[in-house]
């Protein structure tokens, strides 16, 4: 077996084929002698003596450090003592080979060059990194003092994890990133704090060596992006950051910055590697995900201090055209005040079973069920599973919680999303979904003292996808589509990993649809309950009327004519459309004896699924009644029925508005053709079904933004 060393100063411990003595190459020559300087005298009893004296690695090789720049000092002091020692001149070579002589039980060692460290050095933290003097860090943002302002509101820093999700995400990213280290890291005035850390044993490191700190930057709040560093040893700004050359020796590093419901920066969520690597945008996407449900518990507090406020000021007051947007302000944190009550999942996903293994759970999916996922400490593992402090073998979700619907073609929807993600074939990245109602089989002690039963409003989507659009503030470019994940070895059936967001409600009685086994498909769908309330008809009410739906809020109206309305809105953070239809209902009728029931719309739409049609999600109803100063010319009516359904944002308009006028250079004619394919496939398939559009115009064309040449596609 011969030695694959290059010239570097390194260390082979080989085992040869003849006589089984031990090869050592150091500095590219054989030193058969060297192996009693590393086992014996100094290095008697130290782990450096184990190394060589026990087994090789698989490939036959240890490294002592990344490069072997240090192990010329280990056998001077081996071979000549303390007396003759002379240490490495600069300080980050010298805390280098500290942590190297502790790693290898080179007691003595390490004491001599603790007394030899500059004075400066003394002055750090216990359990924190070094920083060298001669290594410079990122630059503070401009918004340093606000950014540190927030940070220190939370009072999150040097705090104890007591029932909280931060571990547990750590955990949980560190096991699907196969990955050794994973951080929620806080960037403080003068160094980085780990909320969590999974596979380092470091509290903090000076700020001047966090790479978490270039997260921060640039500082404007649409320029947050995920840093990827693939090999820290050969880009500019890290290759002589003491965490490269030093302990724990940073080669590949990924972090996601900590947006918070203003759009400051607090950290990130950030994982390590010891070896050059990359992710792809899948894992940038799962990545992305998890670092906003950091965001979420960090700023729980605040959010619910905030959410007490509101309860005494307009709640529902239309956002402004300036307040519309997701990077940080009003919007964002209306968004984020809503997802405080989602209990949150990720499963391995089947297309073909419901054994979907729950594999990280929130505090708040904890609270409704008594269920507590604990992620596993590395992968492939399975994740250990509590049912009120014990452990159990029930570790698919839908041993939890149950659909309402019973019937199979509930089931068969949400195996067929499975399917179109895993195939790479969804080419919608934006937040959306599959959406489905659940109740919980056996609910915590506190969520059953509550009056009434829960029910779950559901919302599934890929793990890649951004769960809300808070979440996708953080931009994922290179994702254009869904990709399949890897199976994790040991579990059966191919998968893919999946989020499920819970919206909670408490029903009175019998949970709609849940009573019957197969649900009336032309009766109204009672998602909300169907509650008489007054319509004014005097006045003009411009103030946004509150949703049907527990996990649905309008945020401001974009259209409206005679016979209703649609609003810009939020679906457990997810842009939709909803689409509020009225009917009128003359004295003594009901919603059934009216011929144009808008329901049937309802209904139709949410059963058809094609790239080129809007996707609805879910529909309901309710009457509201005229109030008694309607006037005499309402004498004959008795109440409006209200359709209300929910349906993808098409954030790109009109077809009639994007062409204005002619054009006719060739680009344009091959979007123009584009257009019509598209809108021809569109037809095609409902043709295919049976089912006329009626009213194909060019306002009736939406265009959604899409990751296609021409940018977005038509619907």
């Amino acid at each position: 077996m011969s030695s694959s060393s290059s010239c570097l100063p390194c260390l082979n411990a080989r085992q040869t084929a003849a006589g089984g003595r031990v090869v050592l190459n150091v500095g590219g020559h054989h030193f058969t002698t060297t192996r009693s300087t590393l086992t014996t005298g100094r290095a008697a009893g130290s782990r450096l003596s184990d190394i060589v004296s026990g087994p090789c690695d698989q490939d036959g090789s240890y490294f002592l450090d990344h490069d072997g720049e240090q192990f010329h000092f280990v056998l001077s002091f081996l071979r000549h003592g303390p007396e003759l020692f002379v240490p490495p001149e600069t300080s980050v070579a010298l805390l280098t080979l500290q942590s190297e002589a502790k790693m290898l039980g080179l007691t003595a060692l390490a004491e001599l060059l603790e007394r030899k460290k500059p004075p400066r050095a003394h002055e750090a933290q216990p359990g924190a990194y070094v920083n060298a003097e001669d290594y410079m860090g990122a630059p503070h943002p401009e918004n340093e003092a606000e950014r540190m302002a927030k940070l220190q509101s939370l009072k999150v820093v040097d705090t104890v994890n007591v029932d909280t999700d931060y571990d547990n995400i750590t955990r949980a990213v560190a096991a699907i990133l196969q990955v050794p280290i994973c951080l929620v890291s806080l960037v403080a005035e003068d160094r980085q704090w780990f909320k969590s850390k999974c596979g380092l044993s470091a509290d903090e490191t000076p700020r001047t060596c966090s790479f978490c700190a270039y997260t921060l930057l640039p500082e404007a709040i649409e320029d947050a992006r995920v840093l990827l560093v693939r090999d820290a040893r050969h880009d500019l700004r890290f290759m002589k950051n003491p965490l490269v050359i030093g302990e724990p020796y940073i080669q590949f590093y990924g972090g996601c910055p900590l947006v918070t419901s203003e759009g400051l920066r607090l950290g990130s969520l950030c994982v390590i590697d010891r070896v050059p690597r990359d992710l792809r945008p899948q894992e940038v996407g799962l990545l992305i995900n998890f670092a906003h449900l950091v965001v979420q518990a960090l700023e729980d507090q605040h959010l619910e201090k905030l959410q007490q406020e509101l309860q005494d000021k307009d709640a529902d007051q239309e956002p402004t055209e300036d307040e519309v947007q997701w990077y940080g302000g009003k919007l964002r944190e209306r968004a984020m005040l809503d997802a405080r009550e989602a209990a949150i999942v990720l499963v391995w996903a089947r297309p073909d079973s419901m054994e979907w293994t729950l594999f990280f759970a929130n505090k708040a999916f904890k609270e409704l069920t008594d269920v507590e996922v604990i992620a596993p400490q590395k992968f492939p593992g399975r994740p250990c599973v509590e049912v009120g402090g014990k452990t159990t073998t029930q570790e698919s979700l839908w041993d939890h919680i149950r659909l309402v619907s019973r019937e199979s073609s509930q089931v068969m929807e949400l195996w067929k999303v499975v399917a179109v993600a895993m195939s790479g074939k969804k080419l919608d990245t934006k937040p959306g979904g599959c959406s489905a109602q659940a109740t919980v089989k056996h609910p915590a002690q506190s969520a059953r003292l509550k009056k009434g039963r829960i029910l779950l409003n559901c919302r599934f989507t890929p793990a890649e996808v951004p769960i809300s659009e808070t979440a996708a503030a953080v931009e994922n470019p290179g994702l254009t589509s869904t990709h399949q994940w890897p199976k994790p070895r040991g579990w059966l059936g191919d998968g893919h990993w999946f989020f499920v967001q819970m919206m909670p409600e408490q029903v009175e009685g019998a949970v709609p649809g849940e009573a019957s086994a197969a649900p009336d498909s032309q009766a109204p769908e009672k998602l909300a309950a169907r509650q008489v309330s007054p319509l004014s008809s005097g006045n003009n009410v411009t103030k946004t009327p509150t949703s049907p739906f527990r996990d649905v809020r309008l945020v401001r109206l974009v259209g409206q004519g005679s016979f209703g309305s649609v609003y810009f809105s939020l679906w457990s953070g997810a842009a939709v459309a909803v689409k509020m239809i009225k009917t009128v209902l003359p004295t003594g009728k009901d919603i059934e004896d009216i011929d144009t029931n808008p329901h049937y719309e309802a209904v139709l739409s949410v059963s058809i699924s094609h790239p080129n049609l809007v996707q609805t999600f879910k529909h309901g109803g309710r009457v509201k009644s005229l109030s008694a100063n309607a006037g005499d010319e309402a004498k004959d009516i008795a109440n409006v029925f209200e359709t209300w359904i929910v349906q993808e944002w098409c954030d790109g308009g009109t077809l009639r508005g994007r062409c204005v006028s002619p054009r006719l250079h060739d680009q344009d004619l091959l979007e123009a053709l584009e257009i019509c394919i598209e809108i021809a496939r569109a037809g095609q398939y409902l043709h295919d079904i049976n089912i006329i559009h009626g009213d194909l115009t060019g306002n009736n064309v939406l265009l959604k933004s899409m990751p296609v040449p021409k940018g977005y596609v038509c619907k």
